[in-house]
């Protein structure tokens, strides 16, 4: 029993020691956790504490109440003033400008269509013209063909010409001597056969009856008849060739006359298909002057359609402008609109700011002082663990234990001690 108890104490001892040991230490390990929040905390109390008071100091001083718009001044608006008046006005000369000239596209149809005609009439006149340069080319081979007619007439005529230069008594006799011959003798025929059958036949018989055959006497009356005849016969050829001689003279005269006459008429035809020529080419010359007029008169007229069409696009520069003007009127008016209603939105938005200031005004102070000075509190990731160690629960424990263990094992006490001993 002795011994159970002894082992009580003892158990209840070595408790209570183990349980002040765990408790030392327990409070070593917190002290250590908190050093570093322990050695801030007086200021951040401090802090705290000013914080508290400037807080307390906002509250009641409260929102600015002091104006915080600055509005237009009076150059301000008066530039918006004249800068709006102006841009009225320049949209309403533009406008203007813009209605006034906006038929430049009707009148560029009308002066295309125009310009198309006068093409079309160009073209007919080229066609014209190039018809006239094909009769002046005609014309110009009837002249050349009648210039070598007139060349042929001039040789003819240098020709007969050189023809009245020649002996024509000359060439009358010569074809007297060449052609009265033939004529004579058959003028003589008759005469030459009653001298032959008729006179120196009664001559020869006469001469034979008397028998006087070849006589004197037979041969004069032959010779007489002969010289008869002879004169006759020459005479006769003289006659003849006077009249071959006038013949002929009359015949030169008369192929000299034709001739001379069909080249007059021939050089009067020519000189009347010359006068016709000539009238043709005239013409030819008047239509040409008139082709010539009326291309004059195209091209004066397209050069009016070119002023019309250079008018035509001032005009459209004016209606442009109009554009343009109205355009620069609208930026005017926009820019002093924009400017006027930029000073009424900052109004606006300053009536707002002030209502918002005032009625947030407490509610961001509280807002602010618990986030800014309140959640700006130091902190530590450290944690304060609970000191568990109860040294008369440990002590009863250990009590227990020794008991149990004394009446559990009765010897063990005599065996420690011969161990010990």
């Amino acid at each position: 029993m002795v011994f159970a108890i002894g082992a009580a104490v003892l158990g209840a001892g070595v408790g209570l020691y183990n349980a002040n040991k765990q408790g030392r230490a327990a409070d070593t390990a917190n002290e250590n956790n908190m050093a570093s929040y322990n050695q801030y905390r007086p200021y951040v109390d401090a802090g705290l504490a000013g914080g508290s008071t400037a807080f307390n100091n906002t509250l009641n001083t409260g929102a600015y109440q002091g104006d915080t718009y600055a509005g237009p001044n009076q150059y301000q608006t008066n530039v918006i003033d004249k800068m709006g008046s102006a841009g009225s006005a320049m949209v309403n000369n533009g406008y203007n400008m813009y209605e006034n000239n906006s038929a430049f596209g009707t009148n560029s149809r009308d002066l295309y269509n125009r310009n198309m005609a006068l093409g079309a009439q160009s073209q007919d006149l080229y066609g014209q013209g190039a018809g006239l340069a094909g009769q002046n080319q005609d014309l110009y081979g009837q002249n050349q063909s009648l210039y070598n007619q007139n060349q042929g007439i001039y040789n003819q005529f240098q020709t007969l010409s050189d023809e009245a230069k020649r002996d024509r008594l000359g060439i009358a006799n010569q074809y007297a001597m060449d052609n009265a011959n033939p004529l004579a003798d058959a003028a003589m025929r008759d005469p030459r056969r009653q001298l032959e059958e008729q006179t120196l036949t009664g001559i020869d018989m006469a001469a034979q009856g008397t028998g006087n055959t070849n006589s004197s006497r037979a041969g004069v009356q032959a010779a007489v008849a002969n010289r008869a005849y002879d004169d006759r016969l020459t005479d006769t050829r003289v006659g003849i060739q006077n009249n071959l001689v006038d013949r002929s003279l009359a015949s030169q005269a008369r192929q000299f006359a034709d001739q001379s006459n069909a080249l007059t008429n021939s050089g009067n035809a020519l000189g009347a298909a010359g006068g016709n020529l000539s009238s043709a080419s005239m013409n030819l010359a008047g239509t040409g002057s008139a082709l010539n007029n009326q291309g004059n008169l195209l091209n004066n007229t397209a050069g009016q359609y070119t002023n019309a069409g250079a008018a035509n696009r001032g005009i459209m520069d004016a209606y442009n402008q109009g554009i343009s003007t109205m355009t620069s009127g609208g930026d005017f008016g926009m820019t002093a609109g924009n400017q006027m209603q930029g000073f009424d939105q900052a109004r606006l938005n300053d009536n707002r700011s002030r209502f918002e200031d005032q009625r947030d005004f407490d509610y961001n102070r509280y807002n602010n002082y618990m986030s800014a000075q309140l959640g700006a509190a130091p902190t530590t990731s450290n944690e304060y663990e609970i000191n568990n160690a109860n040294p008369l629960q440990a002590g009863i424990f250990g009590a227990q234990g020794g008991f149990g263990f004394a009446n559990e094992n009765p010897n063990a006490f005599g065996q420690f001690k011969r161990a010990f001993s």
